[in-house]
């Protein structure tokens, strides 16, 4: 049997029960997770439709996904985001388990700090920084897991229920625009241009 340190005792972090091993394994999971997300959501609102397009023509690996993502934002982006923040606050919650559990209220106050910190540089600056750089490799690469993620059941499901209570808090006559405004501005420029 595991023998249970007694509220508030500090231990060793090498001393992990296969519970404390099994919560820090998800965490690192989900960090991974949120990293590979992070990636896709900028890589996703970055691309073109055209860019996508020009990928497809040269067969490039990945970009049958990546034009049916970027024709539809709208199948995409609630699923994408709902993962996110599912992942984001299931991380930073079993941290702080974890961390109160290792080394009791001083541990839960230094996971706060350890998501604040780490967690954005690690998993929000730096792949976004990386994917604004490398925005084709990036939308390439997370097309196919993006487009999964979209199918995906219990995501597909919650994010449409979700997404039917964020238009019902719409005021009434609202309506997502047909054209973005990259391909709004593109058609504007050759008046505004002549002008």
């Amino acid at each position: 049997t595991e023998e249970v340190p007694p509220p508030g005792a500090v231990r060793p972090v090498l001393a992990l029960a296969g519970s404390e091993v099994t919560l820090l394994v998800v965490v690192v999971g989900l960090i991974a997770l949120s990293i590979l997300l992070a990636v896709a959501e900028t890589a996703l609102t970055r691309i073109s439709r055209a860019k996508a397009a020009a990928l497809a023509d040269d067969g490039r690996k990945g970009s049958v996904p990546l034009v049916a993502l970027t024709d539809d934002p709208e199948a995409w982006i609630n699923p994408l985001l709902l993962t996110v923040l599912a992942s984001q606050l299931l991380q930073a919650s079993l941290t702080g388990i974890l961390a109160d559990h290792l080394f009791g209220p001083w541990g839960a106050a230094a996971a706060i700090v350890f998501n604040i910190v780490v967690v954005f540089v690690v998993a929000e600056s730096l792949p976004k920084t990386w994917t604004v750089a490398h925005t084709e490799r990036a939308a390439l690469l997370t097309a196919p897991f993006v487009a999964w993620l979209v199918r995906f059941p219990p995501v597909r499901v919650a994010s449409r229920g979700l997404g039917t209570v964020s238009r019902a808090l719409l005021p009434s006559g609202t309506r997502v625009p047909d054209v973005s405004e990259e391909e709004l501005l593109a058609r504007i420029e050759p008046i505004v241009g002549d002008g």
